[in-house]
């Protein structure tokens, strides 16, 4: 599999958003939720990450080293981060970044990463000490 990283929209990092403390939800369908909901349906992986943010930054280095072709959005980095960041929020019930989706689902943040890419890895080694 051959690495590919793309910047998709250059957005920003949950620790910036965060200290500002807002979190005004309702429950129109907003312009961010249809924009991840078409991002998610184009894209295989897709992680929202936040500039300066080292949970993001390592999370973006285990997925270079593994080779997973994954694309990113810095949510600090587009005029309306902060709004899609508080979306991500809302739907993940998460308030930290990096936001990890896999085929339209939300799979969690830096430790789920690394439990997951450990999880398959654990697999694999399995998986060999089987074979004749």
């Amino acid at each position: 599999m051959i690495l590919e990283v793309r910047i998709i929209f250059e957005m920003g990092c949950a620790c910036a958003f965060e200290k500002e403390g807002k979190k005004g939800f309702n429950d129109v369908e907003t312009v961010y939720l249809k924009i991840l909901r078409q991002e998610l349906k184009e894209r295989r992986v897709v992680v929202f990450t936040c500039t300066g943010c080292t949970k993001s930054a390592t999370a973006k280095e285990i997925l270079k080293s593994e080779k997973i072709d994954f694309e990113y959005f810095d949510l600090n980095k587009v005029p309306e981060g902060k709004e899609f960041f508080i979306e991500l929020q809302k739907i993940t019930e998460m308030q930290k970044t990096p936001f990890l989706f896999y085929d339209k689902n939300y799979i969690g943040g830096l430790d789920e990463i690394q439990n997951l890419i450990q999880k398959v890895n654990n697999d694999k080694q399995t998986i060999r000490k089987k074979t004749f």
